[in-house]
């Protein structure tokens, strides 16, 4: 008969560490989900930004295309595309140095 208290106890240890566990799964669970939504709500935000600036970008070359035709030696409109992905991809690199830099911890 002794020995049913010592097993009993024994479970109810086993029980109570398994909890911990489960516990501490939830908490680390609960943390890497906050962080992947920020990241993706991050991203989210920076593609919506994106879309509202090429469509800016955009507007501008629709207007001065004139303007841009004159000073190229090629006269295809494609090269107006090509030439505004090329300037946008050196903003683009150019902050994405920048905003390393500042934020870079070490």
């Amino acid at each position: 008969m002794k020995n049913i208290p010592k097993k009993e106890n024994e479970i109810a240890q086993r029980i109570r560490a398994r909890r911990e566990r489960l516990r501490e799964q939830a908490k680390v669970f609960h943390r890497d989900f906050n962080k992947q939504l920020l990241v993706f709500l991050t991203g989210a935000f920076s593609f919506m930004a994106a879309l509202v600036w090429n469509t800016a970008i955009q507007e501008i070359i629709t207007n001065y295309k004139t303007e841009i035709f004159y000073y190229l030696p090629l006269k295809e409109s494609y090269y107006v595309d090509i030439l505004f992905a090329f300037v946008v991809t050196v903003i683009a690199v150019v902050a994405i140095i920048i905003i390393s830099r500042i934020l870079k911890t070490d």
